[in-house]
């Protein structure tokens, strides 16, 4: 099935690790347990960012996180976790080096988001209920189309996080992250899947409950699987 042929794919169990298709990314959701990764069983590498975090919510989806995305690496390249040491390129994206895997994670209250594929990828997920100044950010933030989107939808909780997402995603992709001037990237396009033609293409991902999620990928993925990570 092309891209453009899907619609807010679900998230089936999944308890083995698909080998990647051609031009496929693969995203998996992870609820986050309530207990705290064993700081002994993280490498070594991610015990150093883990003990930076002095919020014990961030610190535990940090670990489990970072846990996820080793085993994912493992079931992808073969490279035990030990052995995973992660570099970063200009604006902080991480990357195996010597892989043609990538990879992009995001986590926002009681779910973690992780996509693994060959090519050029971001995700994002965001809860939606929670305390901010939605026009104030939207202001700041959107572009005049994706403003203008967002007006037409009512100013609605949820199409300003559709908004949001998309925007966060194609960021990642690119991995310039916030060094980009927010307002002058425009996703509006996409909204309303009349994107056509770029780079870099976005799409919503169907996400649990009180939260929103999209993708932003190369136009060279021809698929997007959606899995639940089993613990």
């Amino acid at each position: 099935m092309s891209i453009d042929e899907q619609h807010r794919p679900a998230w089936p169990v999944q308890r083995e690790i698909p080998a990647l298709a051609e031009g496929e990314v693969q995203v998996w959701l992870i609820s986050c347990p309530e207990e705290d990764v064993p700081a002994e069983t993280l490498t070594v590498q991610d015990r150093e960012r883990y003990a930076r975090f002095g919020h014990p919510g961030s610190r535990r989806r940090y670990a489990w996180s970072r846990k996820v995305l080793r085993e994912l690496i493992f079931g992808h390249t073969g490279c035990a976790p030990e052995d995973q040491v992660l570099a970063f390129g200009k604006h902080e994206k991480p990357y195996l080096p010597g892989s043609d895997i990538h990879f992009n994670l995001s986590h926002s209250g009681a779910y973690i988001l992780i996509a693994v594929g060959r090519e050029i990828h971001g995700v994002d997920i965001e809860r939606m209920e929670r305390p901010l100044n939605l026009e104030g950010l939207a202001a700041r933030y959107f572009s005049p189309a994706e403003y203008a989107w967002w007006e037409a939808q009512g100013k609605a909780r949820q199409a300003f996080f559709k908004v949001w997402t998309h925007k966060e995603s194609y960021l990642k992709a690119t991995g310039q992250g916030i060094s980009l001037e927010l307002a002058g990237v425009d996703r509006s396009p996409w909204l309303d899947r009349r994107g056509r033609d770029e780079e870099l293409q976005s799409f919503c991902l169907e996400a649990p409950g009180d939260y929103e999620a999209a993708i932003t990928c190369s136009r060279m993925v021809r698929s997007i699987r959606t899995f639940t990570w089993v613990h």
